[in-house]
């Protein structure tokens, strides 16, 4: 066998086929479909095929959830159109319940509500026989799937965190960069710049908490205004926050962006003043990442989850506690104290995810 040929079957044999498992709610999308978008193209761009299997997440009940359990169940992904698949990334709940002997997950998250969110104002499991029976069910199915899989791994310490500690699940906390084509300074050497708006970006839900910062407007220097970004990702949630407007009577200062592209998205971080971010016990928080780019302080709450221990480990921000007085005592920190402002923009260039690329796709490929 001649030396090229020999190397072209070797290239070959190496080439894996991937399926990435994706759970979507129609009409929906945040952080998990750009992180998923970016690993196909991260993957793609090391000569592997690779592709993404997506059902719809459709629930109209707690029953639901073990139909989305039982239609993953069923799928036996070794081969897919008569061409072998050599591995699958599930992501979240209910995609690692697909069957495949070389399955690994990447946990975004479980299905929280039968966890951190139970009993919480934010879960929607009651205490009824039947809703703690379909709790119960989730549990012990996730225990199976799992354990099945070749690897765990998470997207932060603090999703690694609950797999522990309701499971007893090990997993690798493997934080996902910055979303690569967007969101990018058009100079590395940006100047620390102060706007008059305070930045909010995310859906629009009620674990997302933005009313917090809707009702410590009041109390916050009238310098500062704020902007909102985001759509509506329960029924509800934008007419409760501009109820929250009226009462509060702050319509000269609150706008919302709706969604935006890229671009204005960059000139909305620039030009801003800081970011809020509120999120209860959020997974991980892009928004995070992308305000230390343009050297914007956060302004986060003490039960935020994985922006919490970043804003804290890199001293990035400002910690208040999830109330009116402490939030807006913060931001007017930033407003009066020009020091702290600066010394926090300053170490938003610290401000860096656990992993990169590359690092996890050798992870992820490595037999």
């Amino acid at each position: 066998m001649s030396h090229s040929l020999k190397s072209k079957m070797n290239k070959e044999l190496s080439v894996k086929n991937v399926l990435i498992l994706a759970s979507q709610v129609p009409f929906s999308s945040g952080g998990a479909e750009v992180l998923i978008g970016d690993l196909v193209k991260e993957i793609r761009e090391r000569g592997h095929n690779v592709d993404v299997l997506s059902l719809p997440f459709l629930i109209k009940n707690n029953q639901d959830l073990l139909l989305q359990i039982s239609q993953w169940r069923q799928l036996d992904l070794s081969e897919v159109g008569g061409r072998r698949v050599d591995l699958v990334i599930a992501t979240k709940f209910p995609t690692y319940f697909a069957n495949h002997p070389n399955k690994i997950v990447w946990m975004i998250h479980q299905h929280r509500q039968a966890y951190d969110l139970y009993g919480t104002r934010y879960g929607d499991f009651d205490t009824d026989v039947g809703d703690e029976a379909v709790r119960q069910a989730i549990l012990n199915a996730d225990r199976t799937a799992l354990g099945e899989s070749k690897k765990v791994f998470t997207i932060s310490d603090n999703v690694s965190g609950r797999l522990k500690d309701f499971l007893g699940v090990e997993s690798e906390a493997l934080e996902p960069p910055i979303p690569s084509k967007s969101f990018i300074p058009s100079s590395v050497n940006l100047q620390i710049t102060k706007g008059n708006s305070i930045l909010v970006i995310g859906r629009l839900c009620s674990s997302k908490r933005i009313e917090l910062i809707l009702r410590s407007l009041p109390e916050i220097d009238r310098k500062l205004n704020l902007v909102i970004v985001g759509t509506e990702d329960e029924p509800g949630v934008e007419s409760f926050l501009r109820s929250e407007i009226e009462k509060h009577d702050l319509q000269d200062r609150v706008e919302f962006k709706g969604r935006v592209d890229d671009s204005c998205l960059i000139d909305l971080y620039s030009q801003c003043f800081c970011v809020f971010y509120g999120s209860y016990d959020e997974d991980y928080g892009y928004v995070t990442f992308e305000a230390a780019k343009f050297k914007k302080p956060i302004v986060t709450t003490s039960d935020s989850g994985h922006v919490k221990d970043t804003v804290k480990k890199f001293n990035s921000g400002l910690i208040a506690e999830p109330d009116v007085k402490s939030i807006a005592s913060a931001v007017n920190l930033l407003l009066n104290d020009s020091d702290t402002y600066h010394r926090l923009a300053e170490n938003d260039q610290l401000v860096q995810p656990n992993s990169n690329w590359q690092e996890i796709i050798e992870k992820f490929l490595s037999d």
